[in-house]
């Protein structure tokens, strides 16, 4: 089978999709989500109504819409048939057709019936040879045995086979499958006995062990209890003497502690003395303060006042200059207010004035887009024109419809002679089967297949040279029509390509840029004449203009002044009156001399006159600082003197305290050395017997379940020989019977051709699986069709590889089968091979895939779905999938 068109509407994600798949490697990439798998499900919907997506048949129509449809095209034995299926939500429509021959069936039951007659095999040998669903990739290697021997089974023929030895086993039934059971009961005793024999063996074993580890453990026993009084003792020992080292260490850091702070108190009782000493040095000095204080504080008051009488002094000269300042401006100020009043009034007639000038600027900007769009229309026309005519002789639908009615004829007549030369094709291929058939007869009878009568040697060769000429032209034949066909094909894909571009010609479009042209002219002519009405008042708005700017100067003229006036009278509304100022000064002269007499007294208490007043206080208040630290210190002089007797007499306490630990350590003689020995030794011994209890555990729970064991094994003895003597009786009848059917069973030709395929597979397998660069060395497939892995010579279950290399050997396995098949299956179809394989595998597997298709004999189309670009190297065609607002879009990539 071929997949060769697949046309899709309101498909789960597709709206209008329609995709080519020629032979050689098709690829569909896109990005997880885009829509890419929706076509895959596509073409299994449309051959098997397979449900794809969501719980219900309803789930694949696309949001929204209210039906999906799915049309395929497919090719088989080199005929082609079209299946289309329309899903509403509460019904289903379907129809098989050929191009050539028309309707086959019409209803959903009907279609899937013939389909599976025109494909020769089922749903499920169909979906596992030829789709590999995403996910499944690993399913050939990961399915139970039977299922994979009957897939390969059914793809070689062997099902039918099967089927003929079933249906003779009828009678043979019974007797065959009895004898059968008279083999495996024999077995069954055999292996029984030999079980009987085994399981006493072990249990006389067990009895020995078992009596030996018994005097062992009393033996362990003894040697434990011991070793443990020892180590209990030597445990206290230990435990007594850490404790003493403990107390110990914690004497001795009391001491240096003690030591420590005895001398630090010594040198604080030295510093205060020597604090206290200092202290009475500097009493005198510290006196000053206060005074100095008062001086500074006088001194500054004084300066302070100076300071704001030479500020009054200016601010009394800043009032005399602004009245002089308002009485200068005061007429430039008056004749400014009258020109700005003008302004205004001339200001007011321009803006009503400016809607005019608006409106004139909005018609001239709309004649100009008027203009444009004239021109566009114009363009638009003429191409569309020039586009039409290549096509039609005139740019109207009479001339469209006339080209499409001759076109269509034109292809019926070819689509007429294509269906006559595939009759006469049909003929002469059934006159060749014929002809072919009466030659076999002619090398095996006397008689003429034709008249028959008996032939003579000249007789025989005569005809038989008749039939190979004729069988030579009929062959002849057969290129002319494949040949008439093929231009035939090429004329109609011309002739359907004409039709589609004429059908996508818009005349009508002609026709409605001709009236849209004569509109945009009318709008034009209107709004020149509306510009033409304001012209007058345009004229009156340039002379308003003229004046306001002759106002404008004047007034530009007089602004300086003016401002000038508006802030010397702002200012002097700011600042205080005249006398107010005079009166503050002579307050604060007042003041002055108060502040000088002050100065005078202290001076005289102090008996010299400060020269830099600050400077001398700042060193006192430095003097004043240390004199608070050494009397701060000198007063904890009996405090110290206390402390440091007391810390003595707690240092002869912890002196005598640390003498009688290290005595009774001494006396204690304990050895880590010692400690450790008894430890190992207790350990050693403990161990030991744990050990052989455990074990004497464990071989009497054996002892248990072996003559249990044993119990069973002897009562299924008894029952298998009873069974044995009634088998023996239809033992002979069932061979018999066995021999008519040998021939058609699984052992005869059936063994045979498994026999002959499976090395084919494992050859071509082995081949891929290379590629992939694993630790993998072979793959093998037995008569049974059984996967064995080999790995570093051994070989190992097909269960214990990890996911990538299982899907490495899925896909080996699949390309081994359908090179070996070739002439059987004729696509794959593949949807995310590359499942579980890292970068590395990817790559590998490109390889494969490239020198797969540049081999002879294998198949001729395959279909791959993946979101990783490496796959795009293998392709002859590539489609890009991806989703735009939830639609699904195909855009086919040029190979370059």
């Amino acid at each position: 089978m071929i997949i060769k068109k697949v046309k899709l509407k309101n498909f789960i994600s597709h709206a209008e999709t329609e995709i080519d798949f020629p032979l050689g490697v098709t690829v569909l990439v896109g990005p997880n989500g885009s829509g890419k798998t929706s076509i895959i499900d596509a073409i299994i919907f449309a051959l098997f109504r397979e449900k794809v997506r969501g719980e219900r048949f309803e789930d694949i129509i696309r949001r929204g819409a209210n039906s999906a449809e799915v049309d395929l095209t497919f090719e088989i034995d080199g005929n082609e048939y079209n299946v289309h299926w329309v899903r509403k939500k509460r019904s289903i429509e379907a129809s098989l057709s050929r191009p050539e021959t028309g309707p086959i069936a019409d209803t959903p039951s009907g279609v899937l019936q013939e389909i599976k007659r025109i494909l020769k095999m089922d749903k499920d040998t169909i979906m596992n040879s030829i789709f590999v669903r995403q996910g499944e990739i690993a399913s050939l290697v990961e399915t139970e045995p039977r299922y994979r021997k009957n897939l390969i089974g059914k793809l070689i023929g062997l099902d039918k086979l099967e089927r003929a030895w079933q249906n003779m086993a009828e009678v043979q039934k019974h007797f065959e499958e009895k004898a059968k059971e008279y083999e495996i009961a024999k077995r069954d005793l055999e292996n029984i006995n030999k079980k009987i024999e085994e399981i006493t063996k072990k249990i006389e074993e067990l009895d020995d062990e078992i009596e030996e580890l018994k005097e062992k453990m009393q033996k362990t026993k003894k040697e434990l209890e011991e070793a443990k009084k020892e180590f209990d003792e030597w445990k206290e020992k230990k435990k007594k003497h850490y404790q003493l080292e403990k107390e110990l260490a914690t004497i001795n850091a009391k001491i240096t502690s003690k030591k420590e702070e005895i001398k630090r108190l010594q040198e604080e009782l030295k510093e205060a003395e020597k604090a206290k000493e200092e202290m009475e040095k500097l009493e005198s000095e510290i006196q000053k303060i206060p005074l100095i204080e008062k001086y500074i504080e006088s001194l500054d008051e004084k300066n302070k006042h100076l300071d704001k009488i030479s500020q009054l002094t200016k601010e009394l000269e800043k009032i005399m200059k602004l009245k002089q300042e308002i009485n200068e401006t005061q007429k430039a100020y008056e004749e400014y207010l009258e020109k700005d009043k003008k302004i205004k009034e001339i200001t007011k007639n321009i803006e009503e004035l400016q809607e005019v000038e608006k409106r004139k600027s909005e018609i001239l900007t709309t004649i100009n887009l008027k203009k444009k769009n004239i021109e566009k229309t114009k363009k638009d026309l003429e191409k569309l024109t020039s586009k039409i005519l290549k096509f039609l002789p005139d740019a109207t639908i009479e001339a469209k419809e006339t080209v499409l009615n001759s076109l269509t004829n034109e292809k019926t007549n070819v689509e007429k002679r294509k269906s006559e030369l595939e009759g006469e094709k049909g003929k002469s291929k059934g006159r060749i089967n014929e002809v072919e058939e009466y030659l076999r007869i002619l090398g095996e009878s006397n008689t003429c297949p034709v008249c028959k009568r008996m032939l003579t040697p000249e007789h025989r060769e005569k005809v038989k040279n008749d039939f190979i000429k004729e069988k030579e032209q009929l062959k002849e034949k057969l290129k002319k029509i494949d040949r008439e066909l093929k231009e035939l094909t090429t004329k109609k894909k011309e002739i359907e390509n004409k039709i589609k571009k004429i059908t996508e010609l818009n005349v009508e479009r002609v026709k409605e840029l001709n009236k849209n042209l004569e509109e945009l002219e009318k709008e034009k002519s209107e709004l020149l004449n509306e510009l033409d009405v304001l012209e007058p008042q345009l004229k009156r708005l340039d002379e308003l203009r003229a004046n306001l700017k002759k106002f404008q100067e004047k007034l530009e003229q007089l602004k300086k002044d003016y401002e000038k006036h508006i802030a010397a009278k702002k200012s002097l509304e700011k600042e205080r009156k005249e006398e107010d100022v005079k009166n503050e000064i002579k307050i604060l002269e007042e003041e002055i001399k108060n502040l000088d007499t002050i100065i005078k007294e202290i001076i005289e208490k102090l008996a010299y006159e400060p020269k830099e007043p600050k400077k001398e206080l700042k060193k006192l208040r430095k003097l004043e600082k240390q004199y608070a630290v050494y009397k701060s210190k000198a007063e904890k002089i009996e405090e110290l003197k206390n402390k440091i007797e007391k810390a003595k007499n707690e240092l002869n306490e912890l002196n005598k305290t640390q003498k009688n630990i290290l005595e009774i350590i001494e006396q204690l003689q304990y050895s880590e050395e010692k400690y450790n020995e008894v430890e190992e030794k207790y350990n050693e011994i403990q161990e030991t017997f744990t050990q052989t209890k455990t074990l004497l555990n464990e071989k009497t729970k054996s002892k248990h379940e072996y003559e249990k064991e044993l119990n069973v094994a002897e009562k299924e003895r008894e029952e298998l020989e009873n069974k044995i003597k009634k088998l023996k009786k239809i033992i002979s009848f069932a061979k018999d019977l066995e021999k008519i059917r040998q021939a058609f069973s699984r052992d005869g030709i059936q063994k045979i051709l498994r026999q002959r395929i499976a090395p084919i597979i494992s050859e071509f397998a082995r081949k891929y699986i290379e590629s992939f660069n694993l630790d993998i060395t072979d793959i093998l497939l037995n008569e049974d069709f059984d996967i064995s892995i080999i790995k570093e010579g051994e070989e190992i279950s097909i269960k214990s590889i990890s996911g990538g290399e299982k899907v490495a050997v899925a896909i080996a396995l699949r390309l081994a089968i359908a090179k070996a098949l070739a002439g059987k299956i004729s696509t794959i179809i593949m949807d995310e091979p590359t499942t579980h394989l890292d970068q590395e595998r990817r790559k590998e597997l490109i390889e494969i895939m490239k020198n797969f298709f540049k081999e002879g004999t294998t198949i001729p189309q395959m279909i791959i779905v993946t979101h990783h670009r490496e796959l795009e190297e293998i392709a002859d065609t590539i489609y890009q999938v991806e989703k735009t607002s939830g639609t699904s879009k195909i855009t086919e990539i040029t190979l370059t």
